[in-house]
């Protein structure tokens, strides 16, 4: 037997375990596919009906596909063709503030928190306790220099101060030193609206 004789007999071999190998249970159904995607569309700035006003006619007209089809993607974890599922995902993100990674937020979308943090969920639980002392610096270092609320933009201003908050470990304003307001006060005038 020669050398390419051999090649094909090993080939052979191989597809034939390949072909006794199980592939485990092949399901078109991610878990908690219909919850992320309803999310997702209540993320956005469309007046799209609640799910049990109309939510599923209004996603088949917007996609002009049967009124079957979305029934499934948003009520039984079933999502749609990878195509379809893609220029969903990149029109909804047209619709939200931000800047979202279409590829990530499909992969979230299909298998969850669990293979995918939640992009939605840009701060920490331990961060979103610093808003309120964020916001009272925000507005205490604006009106210093001579600033008003609609001349910075407030989500990058409030998302730098939480960080630097959360940096220092700053809790309370009686922590909070006159070098942090200077470096809010960059947030400020660095973020112009």
């Amino acid at each position: 037997m020669n050398k390419s004789e051999k090649k094909v007999v090993r080939l052979h071999r191989q597809i034939e375990e390949f072909n006794q190998t199980t592939s485990g249970t092949v399901s078109e159904v991610f878990p908690g596919f219909s919850k992320r995607l309803n999310h997702l569309i209540d993320l956005t700035d469309l007046n799209v009906p609640a799910m049990d006003d109309g939510r599923q006619a209004y996603i088949s007209a917007l996609l002009q596909a049967s009124k079957m089809a979305p029934g499934d993607w948003l009520k039984k974890n079933k999502p749609p063709k990878t195509t379809t599922l893609r220029k969903l995902v990149i029109y909804l993100l047209s619709r939200i503030p931000g800047d979202h990674n279409p590829f990530k937020i499909e992969a979230w979308l299909k298998y969850g928190d669990e293979a995918v943090q939640n992009p939605f969920n840009s701060m920490p639980q331990n961060s979103q306790a610093l808003i309120p002392l964020a916001t009272a610096l925000i507005v205490s270092v604006a009106k210093e220099i001579n600033v008003t609320a609609n001349e910075f933009d407030l989500n990058k201003v409030l998302s730098a101060t939480v960080e630097t908050l959360s940096d220092f470990q700053l809790t309370h304003e009686s922590m909070v030193e006159a070098v942090h307001r200077k470096i809010i006060a960059q947030y400020i005038k660095s973020n112009p609206r």
